[in-house]
């Protein structure tokens, strides 16, 4: 009985170790959804947010050094100045406004240091991005004929 009351805290105390080291070894962040992330729980910083555009930007298009940096200060700014939009008391639709045009000025700010290549490959990295958003709708469309938004 002894024996048997060892072999089971051992194997307990495996699995206790095995899923503390698999929870370790996930990088993923946790991230809020729904109303708690718009309450900035669990979400990434703006300076995080910013450095992963610049990322996402730099693998789409190969900037410079000097060019993810710049980019990375565009974004940042963009990104505080959206935190301050979400915190901020407006409707709805002007909220949604302001960020269309906020992220138009970044886009705009952005383009402003690429060379006429990498414009031309954020171009077609859009359009391509477009055409597969449409498809999908298409295909949603397609499968939900009754729905009145879509048709």
């Amino acid at each position: 009985m002894k024996n048997c009351l060892i072999w089971l805290f051992a194997a307990v105390m495996t699995l206790i170790s095995i899923s503390t080291i698999q929870a370790q070894n996930n990088t993923q962040p946790v991230r809020a959804t729904g109303a708690a992330a718009h309450k900035g729980v669990g979400v990434l910083s703006a300076q995080e947010r910013a450095e992963r555009y610049a990322q996402q930007l730099h693998a789409m298009v190969n900037l410079s050094e000097t060019q993810i940096t710049e980019v990375a200060k565009i974004g940042e700014t963009f990104e505080t100045q959206m935190d301050a939009l979400r915190q901020s008391d407006l409707a709805s639709d002007e909220k949604r406004t302001r960020g269309l045009a906020l992220s138009n000025e970044r886009t705009t700010a952005a383009k402003k240091i690429l060379t006429a290549e990498q414009i031309a490959a954020w171009d077609k990295w859009e359009a391509d991005l477009k055409e597969k958003r449409d498809a999908r709708i298409r295909e949603y469309n397609a499968k939900n004929p009754n729905n009145p938004v879509g048709n």
